[in-house]
């Protein structure tokens, strides 16, 4: 589905200011940036800034519809068939190296702003929420119970993997404790 071209525009703007954000977040830490750092570094106004987000903190707890899209996408590229282990570990996995900026922030504001850190949490749990309704549609009614505790092991393999995983380490070192971990539950949950 092609959005219509207004659309377009404003994502793009809005995809330039979170950009912006998020590089800055990642360099100097949540409470050393303003906006009109952020609006300096998407080239945009300050003004544009707050057309899009209402304050500094919308920025990161404002759903990213580009984002949620594609993990929504990663989610359907799935074959219906396939192992929901397999399924559900692949979409992790790649929903991780597409969200590699997002977790970078997330990571950085956990070091430099535990009380937005919390936040944040609080805004990914439709994110969870979305996986598990897509893991439930994917079994017959009587293996929903075995989806729903494979999509809790499977993120609290990932959460493990991420709290062992520190900001001075590259990211690639989080990816590979995740699909550590996955790998290592996938053992008694591929066939399920």
């Amino acid at each position: 589905m092609t959005l219509p071209l207004r659309e377009r525009k404003r994502r793009e703007t809005e995809r330039q200011i979170r950009t912006a954000a998020r590089h800055l977040f990642i360099e100097h830490g949540y409470d050393a940036v303003n906006v009109e750092q952020v609006a300096a570094e998407a080239n945009v106004s300050r003004r544009t800034v707050f057309n899009y987000f209402p304050s500094k903190e919308a920025i990161l707890l404002q759903p990213d519809l580009d984002l949620t899209d594609a993990w929504r996408q990663i989610r359907d590229e799935r074959p219906q068939d396939e192992p929901l282990w397999t399924s559900l570990t692949v979409v992790i996995l790649t929903c991780m190296e597409v969200g590699r900026d997002w977790l970078l922030v997330l990571k950085r504001v956990e070091d430099t702003a535990p009380e937005m850190a919390q936040a944040l949490y609080a805004a990914t749990s439709p994110g969870t929420d979305e996986l598990q309704a897509w893991a439930e549609a994917r079994v017959p009614a009587s293996a929903q119970p075995s989806a729903r505790m494979q999509v809790n092991v499977a993120t609290a393999a990932v959460g493990t993997a991420y709290h062992e995983w520190s900001i001075d380490e590259p990211f690639e070192v989080f990816l590979s404790l995740g699909q550590t971990y996955l790998a290592a539950l996938g053992h008694g949950l591929e066939n399920q």
